[in-house]
């Protein structure tokens, strides 16, 4: 009966290896021979690695996996471009129960102690978390952070190498860098949308349109309590007011900080990265954004669609339309804090300021 049970395992274990041919085949023999405890983030909440279910707390997923048996069931949530994330408290060879200081110690002990077929071409596949007991640590640093969304985000800053010269945005492993890199691949034929008709030229933009258009309504989730939200800002809002808890996003590569990660993002493109990748047609220059190339290509044209419902004068760009208003409209709400004089623009108020109160700071600039 023994000889059948291990002539199984062997069998399964050989076809999971023919078909994790990338980093989940050294996550399948970590979790399997150790007492790591796998498990998913979504949605904001802890999800079971082995079935759909999703707790508040970890501590709470931790307990419902020790209801499944069988460990390498977790690797049914796996996917090619992603890790898998392990609770690594008091970490252990399955095999032997020798105590391991880190993943990197248990990958060793694993491949030279006891023979299992490690690949080290491969990524470790697996990011570790500590995490029970009510506890959020990160593994490599020990820093402890109150909302594990923050911890997650803190573990790009033990991967700076991992960053996308596309969009900025950065990663924990090289495969999963790899694998967001093929989002700006423009092929429109291979990125329809999967609930109605429309095609994009690349996948992100596919993507976002799926989740604006076709996201089902509140799946912003809070950790803490039953509430869930349309929109990430609503539910960031919530977590201020109601368990007093900020949200942030905090650079890696420098102390800023963001309320939103697309925010952070765009911080590091424009600031850091600085990759210019959309050339103008009829000049030698090239931005960021598609926004900056589009206000620029304005100077190329002699298009000006926005006009002055009083003078007729007309204007490239409805923001100078807007401005132009104010004189019509009297709107003098550049005020200056020193001698309460108005002004409609700004420049003016400048020009003031330099003239009439030269030792003051031109940057307070107050607005009725």
């Amino acid at each position: 009966m023994t000889g059948d049970k291990r002539t199984v395992k062997k069998y399964v274990w050989k076809r999971r290896r023919r078909v994790y041919n990338d980093h989940r085949h050294n996550a399948a023999i970590i979790i399997e021979h150790s007492n790591v405890c796998p498990f998913r983030w979504k949605r904001g909440a802890f999800a079971c690695s082995h079935c759909p279910r999703t707790f508040g707390h970890f501590d709470d997923v931790y307990n419902h996996t020790q209801e499944h048996p069988d460990r390498l069931d977790a690797m049914h949530y796996a996917r090619p471009y992603d890790t898998v994330k392990v609770e690594v408290t008091d970490l252990k060879c399955a095999i032997c129960y020798a105590k391991m200081n880190d993943l990197i110690h248990l990958k060793d002990h694993l491949l030279n102690i006891h023979q299992q077929p490690i690949a080290k071409d491969l990524d470790i596949g697996v990011t570790p978390f500590i995490l029970r007991n009510k506890e959020m640590l990160c593994a490599h640093c020990s820093k402890r952070f109150s909302l594990f969304s923050k911890l997650n985000s803190h573990m790009n800053e033990h991967y700076p190498n991992n960053i996308c010269f596309h969009c900025g945005k950065s990663f924990t492993a090289a495969h999963r860098l790899k694998a967001h890199q093929l989002t700006h691949e423009s092929n429109e034929q291979a990125h329809k949308c999967t609930k109605c008709d429309e095609v994009f030229e690349t996948r992100v933009l596919r993507n976002y349109h799926i989740n604006t258009k076709h996201a089902p309504a509140n799946r912003y989730r809070c950790p803490y309590c039953n509430l869930s939200f349309k929109r990430y800002s609503d539910r960031s809002r919530h977590l201020k007011e109601f368990h007093n808890q900020n949200v942030e996003y905090p650079c890696h590569l420098c102390p800023a900080v963001f309320a939103l990660s697309d925010q952070r993002t765009k911080h590091i493109r424009n600031v850091h990265i600085k990759h210019k990748q959309f050339q103008c047609d009829c000049c030698p220059s090239k931005f960021v954004t598609a926004g900056q190339l589009k206000s620029h290509m304005i100077k190329h044209t002699d298009l000006r669609e926005f006009q002055c419902s009083v003078c007729k004068k007309s204007y490239a760009r409805s923001r100078t339309l807007k401005e132009h208003m104010r004189i019509h409209n009297n709107d003098r709400r550049f005020v200056c804090e020193y001698c309460n004089n108005a002004f409609i623009q700004k420049c003016s108020l400048k020009s003031h300021l330099k003239t009439h109160h030269p030792n003051a700071e031109v940057s307070k600039i107050s607005i009725e």
